[in-house]
């Protein structure tokens, strides 16, 4: 919005904004409205996004199936996936504050994804993975590998 002054009183003039200056970060920084950008003008599928990813911190108590709940006991397979997701957080949250346009784009002759921005297809890539780290829990604590808890640690 420009604002011009005329005399004692002030005209607003709406200015049209590219989109692609403009973050797609709408809900208060949450990472995960940069991967869900608002469709048909909507944000509601964005405000679902950002639900279902405070939600799944709820369920986590019932998805992790590891005998143990340190990370210091903990497997490979767990210490990956938690790698994974916190770089995923971080990168979504860097990405929720920065213009979509911030890496460029990819060239117009790249299959599926020319023409489009690098930094939506990176959060749309890391947002699978977010969601990967809850939806898979049950499995990958299951099968990994832990440390024994030594004799001191009681429950």
């Amino acid at each position: 919005m420009q604002t011009t002054m005329m005399g004692p009183s002030t005209v607003r003039k709406s200015v049209k904004v590219n989109r692609a200056d403009e973050p797609i970060m709408m809900f208060g920084g949450s990472p995960m409205s940069v991967a869900v950008p608002p469709m048909f003008d909507s944000p509601f599928p964005g405000v679902m996004a950002m639900g279902a990813a405070v939600l799944a911190f709820f369920f986590m108590p019932w998805l992790d199936r590891g005998a143990v709940k340190s990370i210091r006991y903990r497997g490979p397979i767990y210490r990956a996936f938690f790698a994974a997701f916190i770089v995923s957080f971080l990168v979504l949250g860097y990405l929720g504050v920065e213009p979509t346009n911030v890496w460029g784009e990819f060239g117009k002759g790249v299959p599926l994804v020319g023409g489009d921005y690098i930094a939506t297809w990176v959060a749309r890539i890391l947002t699978a993975v977010y969601f990967a780290f809850f939806l898979l829990m049950p499995w990958y604590t299951a099968i990994d590998k832990e440390k024994p808890v030594p004799q001191r640690v009681t429950y």
